[in-house]
This record gives C-alpha cells, structure tokens and sequence, in this order.
C-alpha cells in the first residue's frame, strides 16, 4: 500500500517486542535488549534495531571500552539514488527495497557487530572487528548486487562513511556526527565510496551535518508540525480560506526556519518524506476542521518543483484524500515560479490528472522572474499568489504601483484570482482594494497560527482587523 511509508513516517513502531522472537537475531545485543525491554526497538519494516535503541547500545558499548580505551567505529551506510527509485516506482516499492536490503546486510554482518537501522533510507553498524575498510568495500560490493524485486532490476548506489571511537569521538552524539559528515564525504567523491571524518573540518559544515542528522529524527520525535495562515477577502475582510506552512521545533536550537531546513532535506533525500507528511497533516487538518463544524474551510499547501514530476503524487494525494473522507474541492495545491525550470509536459500532466480530483492550483512567489503570461494559460492555474517583494514599498514607489496595477488587470482579464501575499500595513492594503485585489495575507492581519486557533478564524468567518 502506497501508505506503507506513512506509517514509517507517522509513528514509531510498537512499543515492546518479546525477548523471545529476537533473542537469534545478531543485530541484538542480548545485555542491552534487557535493559531496554521497555522502549520502542524495533524497526517493524525491516526487524531490525531502529535508531533510538541503536543509539543507546553505542553508548552502551562506549562505557564498555571507556576504561582501557579500546577502538571500533562506527559505520554508516546510505543508499544515495533512493529518492529516485521513490519518485520513479513509488513508495511499496521503495520500501521493499530496503527490506531486502537489510536481509542482505543481516546475511554479512557478523557475530558480535551490530547492524541497526537510520530511518529510510540507510543503516548503522558499529564494527569491532579488524579492518574496517575492508568490511565497508564488501557492503558496497553486497547493497550494489543487481536486486529482483516484483520482476524489476534495481542498481542501487552506495556509499559508506567510517567514524572511529576513540579516535574521532568519546560519545555517541558525536560519533554520529561524524559519521554523517563522513558520509557525506564519500558521495562528494562519487558513487560506491568511503569517506571519513577529518578534525578541520568547518565549524558551520558541523552544524549543517547535524541539521541533517537531526531532521531525520524530527518525524518520528513529533518535531514536525503545520501552522496555518489565514487569507482575507479584501473587501469583506472575512477569512477565506488558510495557507499550511511546515514548521520544525528543535529540541535544543528551538524554532528553525524552513529557509533553513528545506534546502538540507532536500540535498539529503528527506524532503519526500516531508512531502508525504505536509500532505497527510493538512488533509488531516482540513477534516478536523469539518468534525468541529466549520462550514467548508479551504487549505493550501506547497509542494516543490520536483514533486509536480514524480508520476506517483496523483495515488498519494488521492489515497490520503480518501482515508480522511475530505472534499477535494477545498483544497489547493502551491507551486513556485521555480517549478517553470522543470519538465513543463510532465509537470501539466500532473497537474491536470490531479486538477481532475477538484483540487485547485496557485501560482506562488509571481514576481521572482521565472514565470511568464504563458504558463499561466498553458498550465491553468486557478489562482495567482504575487510576491511580497512587489508591495515592499508599495506606498511610495510609484513604478511598483503600475506594475502591480498591470499585474492585477491581468489576473483579472485571464479570470484567475489574485492574492497578494506579506501585506504588514494598511497602506498597502488600501492600495491593493484601490488596485482590485481579490485577496492578501500577511502579518497585518495574522502570523501563521496552530489549526486550532486557525478553527476559530474559520467559525469567527472574519479576522479582528
């Protein structure tokens, strides 16, 4: 089922296995398996040891060798072409992928050495045994094997990075950071590498690395979450509907932008997975909304460019439409002006095939340079989304107002509606009712807000200004 990976993504797995049913199971340390009977340990795709309890036998195995400072590393193995096998045959697919991918590994890893999983799209072992370089050229060798799966060949890519305890570091966090910096270090060399960590590497590289260790915990730790922001008819000033903004609250550095960690996800291979759970949350959101009887909200949320290309978005947003009973019709779908760089014929297809559900289009960001009178009317979009950089001074900066004024009649002639977004002053809000413009949002009127507090907009049906 294409929601296999929703389940990855939205929970972790159940919480107590029996000792019994893992007790031959080489990726479990017998001592640390008792100790930690309590807590979630399992992988329920794969049946290996997942992150959390893989972590804490590292540090287990730390304290263990603290005393004469005895050495092992610690690997980490990445599949670096998965994201394309998602986009290209789909989320079952991909997850059978890794599934007899880990058997192989679990068939090689051996006795003593500890193999658990890194969420999606990779794995960990820590290593004591000789010649670590040689066991990851061997990995390598094993995860590129041609892999059968339903008839299909797979060429999976593969590179390893190496960490050493003591040597790189004396505690799991950091341990990890380095074998993520690593890895990293091994795809900048190509496919089918070893990379490893070096001291001088730059402090900024260091935080950016554990960034993108952090994000792939940020799903399963309920770190992710949607806020919404309202948008207001500007002649009646009621609530017209919400756009749903993913926000990520880090345990330590508090509220990081999505400027900051949307471009990480995506060099990673995460931002699918974001995708999926924007997706799900909002739709999810959208029918909460409804139970507490708000008469017909409206939601929008963005999607990138590359996403408009991946031939299986149609199944995802129909199926997950059906498992929450929402009607299509209220819900819109943003792109970027960036998404006119991509492939135009698969991105219109998609578009249409999703358009036929009753879902709406919005061209977001109109003002950024990339977007021409063309593509409004080739790929017809239902809404035009104008830039805040085009209103910044709009009080005072007489070119501004002709080009907005221009950029609105068009709206208007094509029959598509306009909204401006980032409007913080009621100049420019008269301008804009001046200009004839159907909609706005911004901070003058309200920050994003939690779908609670967006629920009572929608029932209040008028903002406070």
């Amino acid at each position: 089922m294409l929601f296999d990976i929703l389940k990855i993504i939205h929970s972790i797995v159940r919480e107590v296995y029996t000792i019994s049913k893992y007790k031959n199971n080489r990726s479990f340390h017998s001592g640390a398996l008792n100790s930690f009977t309590s807590t979630i340990l399992v992988d329920e795709h794969t049946g290996l040891p997942n992150f959390t309890y893989g972590r804490r036998v590292l540090a287990q195995r730390m304290d263990e060798k603290k005393a004469d400072m005895r050495s092992f590393v610690l690997l980490k193995i990445t599949i670096t072409n998965f994201s394309k096998i998602l986009n290209s045959f789909g989320y079952t697919t991909g997850n059978k992928v890794i599934i007899k991918t880990s058997e192989r590994l679990k068939q090689h890893i051996s006795e003593g050495n500890f193999l658990f999983s890194s969420y999606l799209d990779g794995w960990f072992v820590i290593y004591e045994g000789d010649n670590p370089q040689k066991i990851a050229e061997e990995i390598i060798e094993w995860i590129q094997r041609p892999l059968q799966i339903d008839g299909q060949t797979f060429l999976l890519n593969c590179n390893i990075g190496i960490s050493a305890y003591p040597d790189d570091g004396t505690t799991e966090e950091d341990l990890l950071k380095y074998v993520t910096i690593a890895t990293a270090n091994a795809t900048s060399l190509g496919t089918g590498k070893i990379g490893h960590y070096f001291p001088n590497q730059s402090e900024e590289l260091l935080k950016r690395f554990q960034l993108a260790n952090d994000l792939h915990q940020s799903i399963t730790q309920s770190e992710l979450y949607m806020e919404y922001q309202p948008k207001i008819d500007v002649k009646s000033l009621q609530v017209t509907g919400a756009e749903a903004l993913i926000r990520w609250k880090h345990p330590v550095l508090g509220n990081i932008s999505p400027g900051a960690f949307i471009p990480i996800a995506i060099e990673t291979g995460f931002e699918e997975y974001i995708t999926v759970f924007v997706i799900d949350e909002t739709i999810r959101q959208l029918k909460q909304w409804e139970k507490e009887g708000v008469s017909h909200p409206s939601v929008s949320f963005n999607l990138a460019p590359h996403n408009l290309c991946n031939p299986h978005l149609y199944d995802l947003i129909k199926v997950t439409i059906e498992k929450y009973d929402v009607s299509p019709h209220h819900l819109e779908i943003e792109v970027t002006e960036d998404s006119m760089r991509t492939d135009r014929d698969r991105m219109k297809n998609t578009i249409e095939k999703i358009q036929s559900l009753g879902i709406q289009f919005s061209l977001d960001d109109m003002g950024n340079g990339f977007a021409s009178v063309k593509d409004l009317v080739h790929l017809k979009f239902d809404t035009l989304k104008i830039d805040r950089s085009l209103i910044d001074n709009l009080e005072d900066n007489e070119e501004q107002q002709i080009v907005l004024r221009n950029v609105l009649e068009m709206s208007k002639n094509l029959k598509i509606k306009s909204l401006v977004e980032g409007v913080e002053r009621k100049g420019q809000l008269d301008l804009l009712k001046a200009f004839g413009c159907m909609e706005v949002q911004g901070f003058y009127f309200s920050p994003s807000v939690s779908g609670e507090e967006m629920g009572r907009w929608f029932r209040n049906n008028a903002c406070p200004k």
